[in-house]
């Protein structure tokens, strides 16, 4: 690998860094030289650019330079530095920085608070070195070299709708970070993976052909279980069959939040007439959806703004209860009302609770109008109309 690190007063990320290396006898080989975290490069934005040499042309001396540009002006100083904020181009600036204003994490990276994270350099400026030479024996021809572990594989996303994981990582290349990788083997499953078990993992199928090494992928898993911790991982293979090591292991899980949806709630009949006191069935219809839940519990109540029994005119404890539910897709009502009042209103609640205890809940409203000319009023839903009251 061939690592390059551009400073100024402090990292400076963004540029446009490449190497030359020139072959005993053929021409150059130009590598772009990354610093995206991927590959040969450990550490995303930390002006230390890098990338895998793999072009050999056979046994002999290969002499490298290293070049560096702003031409597009896209660099910008970087607020990372690696192993302590006294390992840096210049020591006594890194060292003069407070320390609340610096933040550190797994990496053993130290980022500084940067007061304009976006500002650019505003210059071009172009660098060469010449780094050296390296002697090779042993030559062997032929593709020995497969593509380069992926390590930047995360959780970019979720969603409920369908339920999925949208994981995110860096192409590889096809000989190490170089060209494009023939396929993916992605992998996941509900224990850790490690390289004895990747084999055994769930294989995802149907994935589209890798990228250019250093470009972004992406990729949605769907039919995951909610609420369920998801481990993943993936390789990459080249046309010869050479396979990369097992990436990074990530997991992620998909929180079931959303309630239910109550869908196609209806009553055929809203109006019931004559009031007779005779049960009819009103063409109930319910239709409950989950993302996650294959099965909510759902509960059916029917309320009335008057008595079953004690209404005025209403018939008495002989046509009482008033309201029978024989399934999700069946209810009686009875065609009835007080002589004396304004009507009856009945009054079907429905509440859909999923696995995770999400709920949702939806009513409809059927009449008994007191009259053929006047529609009835709800005066208060204030009577269990499965009971006699």
């Amino acid at each position: 690998a061939i690592y390059a690190s551009l400073t100024s007063i402090e990292s400076i990320i963004g540029a446009h860094v490449w190497a030359e290396v020139a072959p005993p006898s053929d021409p150059p080989v130009t590598i772009l030289l990354s610093d995206n975290g991927q590959g040969a490069d450990r550490f995303q934005l930390d002006g230390v650019y890098s990338g895998f040499f793999t072009q050999y042309a056979g046994n002999g001396r290969y002499s490298v330079r290293v070049f560096a540009d702003n031409v597009d002006y896209t660099a910008e100083l970087g607020a990372q530095f690696k192993d302590g904020p006294g390992i840096q181009s210049d020591n006594n600036s890194a060292m003069a920085l407070p320390y609340d204003m610096l933040t550190s994490d797994e990496s053993g990276m130290v980022a500084r608070e940067m007061t304009n994270p976006d500002a650019k350099l505003g210059y071009n400026f172009e660098r060469v070195t010449s780094v050296g030479a390296f002697e090779l024996s042993g030559y062997e021809a032929g593709d020995n070299i497969g593509p380069c572990k992926v390590i930047t594989l995360s959780v970019t996303n979720t969603g409920q709708d369908p339920p999925a994981i949208v994981l995110g990582w860096i192409a590889p290349g096809d000989d190490m970070d170089n060209g494009s990788a023939t396929s993916y083997d992605l992998r996941y499953s509900k224990s850790p993976i490690d390289e004895a078990n990747f084999d055994s993992a769930n294989q995802v199928e149907g994935m589209d052909p890798p990228k250019a090494a250093g470009e972004e992928e992406q990729y949605t898993i769907l039919d995951l279980d909610c609420n369920t911790e998801y481990y993943f991982a993936i390789k990459a293979i080249d046309e010869a069959g050479n396979k990369s090591e097992m990436s990074n292991v990530i997991s992620g899980q998909i929180d079931d939040v959303t309630p239910p949806t109550i869908d196609s709630l209806s009553a055929n009949r809203t109006v019931l007439w004559p009031p007779n006191h005779k049960m009819v069935d009103i063409g109930f219809s319910l239709e409950v959806i989950d993302n996650c839940d294959q099965d909510p519990q759902v509960t059916i109540e029917v309320t009335s703004d008057e008595p079953t029994a004690t209404a005025p005119g209403a018939g008495g404890s002989q046509y009482a209860p008033d309201a029978e539910i024989t399934d999700d897709t069946s209810i009686l009502l009875r065609a009835e009302r007080s002589g004396e009042g304004d009507g009856r209103v009945y009054r079907i609640a429905v509440t859909a609770t999923d696995a995770s205890g999400n709920t949702s809940s939806d009513t409809v409203s059927v009449k008994v109008n007191h009259d053929k000319k006047t529609e009835a009023i709800d005066s208060g839903q204030n009577y269990d109309a499965t009971e006699i009251n």
